[in-house]
């Protein structure tokens, strides 16, 4: 059963703050380009 009060690994706590960062950065770089790809498509169609 899990025990919340047990002291969690420092090796383990490495790798999960590494991949949390990692998981929030490749969130950010979609959401940039989900936020950046109308703008960009809106002035490629203005120009032709």
């Amino acid at each position: 059963m899990y025990n919340p009060s047990a002291e969690i690994p420092e090796e383990q706590k490495k790798m999960q703050e590494q991949i949390s960062y990692a998981t929030l950065k490749t969130a950010g770089v979609i959401a940039g380009a989900l936020w950046l790809t109308p703008i960009v498509l809106h002035f490629i169609k203005k120009q032709f």
